[in-house]
């Protein structure tokens, strides 16, 4: 199983999610083309999404990418 103490993208997904604007899982994902259930596993840490899914999710969160892939 994957260390999610090794992969801040998960965290840092939930924490812009909740910092701008505390929108839910469902909205995020729906608008990021993914199931809520990924975006979750992401969140998790339990997920890696490609760069395309990266993408979109920051979109949606109003980030640029590197903010979800640093700590």
């Amino acid at each position: 199983m994957v260390n999610p103490a090794r992969l801040p993208v998960g965290r840092q997904v939930k924490h812009y999610r909740q910092k701008n604007g505390n929108r839910s899982v469902a909205v995020i994902a729906g608008l990021s083309g993914i199931t809520e259930r990924y975006l979750q596993l992401i969140e998790a840490g339990r997920k890696i999404p490609s760069a395309d899914v990266l993408s979109r999710i920051a979109a949606e969160l109003g980030v640029p990418i590197g903010a979800l892939l640093s700590e």
